[in-house]
């Protein structure tokens, strides 16, 4: 007789392991063969408004990632029709420059969570700027690919209000220089923001100072507080996105144990973390 179902699929994912196949599964088996899955969203998500479809899909990557990496699971972009809302609903319609194709994919990159995308095509032969958009985030990711596939810090969940904000850290230094990348989402449309943000770098293995840059910026060396944090100020303009990154400065001490700093538990939204916040 014929194995059941689930059996015939758990030996196709052994075969597919077997053979060094990446298995890109709708289902959980890790321990069968797989090396991803869906990071949770509900298929009618994309049925909606695309900058509600963005709200969602970064609340779907913060809720995920307390149980997977952020490459570990798969999330998903509408260039074409795919439920209904059409042209509402999708990118093309909308245009590769409009601003909600841009959200999508700093979205995706600064959070390291590698989305499907339905669609033919990236960017439009007939407008060169939506090429070089592409192109933009595809080196963005790879000159911070390590750090931004490492842990993850949770700070704040998107609400379609104010801003929302990650840590990814990475407490081994010979892993890449980069101990510490901070993104802020500020998705409102309507005002610029003027923010202090607290972050939380103990589980960057960071002790004492650091060096921080904003978006490839000149670096500043910063002082931690006895809790390991640090204060950014965030000014950002509406629908925007802005990062920075921590290192260790040249020359400073480091702790024996900060290979060690790995995030067992992820922060939480932490008190305080907003210390003052004025909009414009």
């Amino acid at each position: 007789p014929n194995p059941p179902k689930y059996e015939r699929n758990m030996e196709f994912y052994a075969w597919c392991k077997e053979r060094g196949m990446y298995v890109h599964a709708p289902d959980p088996y890790y321990f069968r063969g797989i090396n991803k899955d869906g990071m949770g969203y509900v298929e009618t998500n994309w049925n909606l408004p695309l900058w509600e479809q963005i709200t969602l899909a970064r609340q779907n990557i913060y809720d995920g990632t307390w149980v997977k990496a952020p490459s570990q699971g798969w999330m998903f972009v509408p260039l074409v029709k795919y439920h209904g809302g059409w042209p509402q609903c999708c990118v093309e319609p909308a245009g590769f420059l409009h601003g909600e194709w841009e959200f999508y994919l700093s979205m995706y990159f600064a959070t390291g969570v590698s989305p499907c995308y339905r669609g033919t095509r990236l960017y439009d032969d007939e407008e060169p700027a939506s090429e070089a958009l592409v192109q933009r985030y595809v080196a963005f990711n790879n000159k911070y690919r390590t750090i931004l596939h490492a842990d993850m810090v949770h700070l704040k969940r998107a609400d379609g209000n104010g801003i929302d904000a990650l840590l990814h850290v990475e407490p081994v230094a010979a892993k890449c220089r980069e101990r510490a990348m901070l993104v802020v989402f500020h998705q409102s449309r309507a005002a610029a923001i003027n923010t202090t943000l607290r972050v939380p770098l103990y589980y960057s293995g960071l002790d004492d100072v650091a060096s921080v840059s904003r978006m490839g910026g000149e670096a500043t060396t910063v002082r931690l507080r006895r809790d390991f944090s640090v204060t950014v100020r965030v000014e950002m303009a509406p629908a925007s996105v802005a990062w920075w990154v921590f290192e260790s400065p040249p020359g400073s001490a480091k702790r024996a144990d900060a290979s060690q700093r790995s995030v067992i538990t992820h922060t939480p939204g932490l008190p305080g973390l907003f210390d003052a916040t004025t909009k414009t």
